[in-house]
């Protein structure tokens, strides 16, 4: 087959039926479906082997609970096609997603082709459209650099939106047991990107339901994970690129005063000794050159907390 759609699955009973039959229902035929149950406790594996049973191109497999990435990783072990596509499991897609995709990056020889995307509630009703960044071909170094100049674009990061040459993924597998794993390897996996092709049709459907883990509250753990791939982020582009390493300091920094601005955690004081330590040292690496940077640079690294303040009063 040409393409291995993989589908993660934990307890999604109300929302499966409904993703897999879009599948079921594409324009395209020639996939396989790589079910990975991780570990669900509801009767998503009876609907799960119901397409089993009608249909050989699905393919089942259970495992122990460990998350997205987990389930995802498991997914690629798996997959025999010469492209893979990442579906949700509480998602769908519309009917010439994959012909359209298919077409596309094996038309531009690319190895990653992605697509808009719309955003729909419960019942299925389409809220608004999210487009992607540029509707080209680009490299994957090029997608990046439009990607943090021109403020990110969720389409760019997300996982599921896309369709990938399989081999890309050959050195490459999603974290374990972090929030935002899409953000985690955005940028190795895009770096290595030769040719990546955006269009700006939407085809995935993208629902908004409670209890998805973006929809979940924000914790600590959040905080440390979000901390951590833009640690991460950074010390990639140290060596490689010196002006991406300075947007992506940036970035960090921009990151600390939403998250004081909006307060959206409580911090201990030792924790926000730390954080404040972090502002600091990203403030020492690189000097802000305009003014409003300046400003806000001066009054973070003398007390972030001031950025907290101020929103009271207003």
């Amino acid at each position: 087959m040409e393409i291995s759609i993989i589908v993660p699955i934990y307890n999604v009973e109300k929302y499966i039926f409904k993703c897999l039959e879009s599948i079921v229902n594409q324009s395209f035929t020639d996939f396989e479906v790589i079910l990975v149950d991780d570990g669900s406790t509801d009767n998503s594996s009876i609907i799960c082997n119901k397409f089993v049973t009608e249909d050989s191109r699905f393919k089942y497999f259970y495992k122990n609970n460990g998350g997205l990435s987990d389930a995802r990783n498991y997914g690629l072990n798996y997959a025999k096609g010469k492209y893979v596509v990442f579906i949700d499991s509480d998602d769908f897609i519309e009917k010439k997603y994959l012909e359209i995709l298919y077409k596309e990056i094996k038309g531009t020889c690319s190895d990653i082709c992605i697509c808009s995307f719309y955003t729909v509630d419960s019942q299925g009703n389409k809220l608004r459209t999210i487009g992607v960044s540029d509707n080209e071909s680009v490299t994957g170094k090029e997608l990046i650099r439009n990607h943090f100049k021109k403020g990110g674009n969720v389409a760019d990061i997300v996982a599921w939106n896309k369709i990938y040459l399989r081999k890309i993924f050959n050195t490459i597998r999603y974290p374990y047991g972090r929030y935002f794993e899409d953000e985690f390897i955005f940028v190795p996996l895009f770096w290595q990107a030769k040719r990546v092709t955006c269009i700006n049709i939407p085809l995935y459907d993208y629902v908004q339901r409670k209890g998805s883990i973006i929809q979940t509250k924000f914790s600590k753990k959040k905080l440390e994970d979000n901390l951590t791939f833009r640690k991460e982020r950074m010390h990639f582009f140290k060596n490689r690129d010196a002006e991406l390493y300075k947007i992506s300091i940036q970035d960090f920094k921009n990151y600390i005063i939403d998250l004081m601005r909006n307060n959206e955690i409580t911090l201990t004081r030792n924790e926000m000794l730390e954080l404040q330590m972090i502002y600091r040292n990203l403030v020492r690496l690189v000097t802000a050159k305009k003014l409003k940077l300046k400003v806000k640079d001066a009054v973070g690294f003398f007390n972030l907390n001031l950025f907290n303040l101020k929103r009271k009063r207003i």
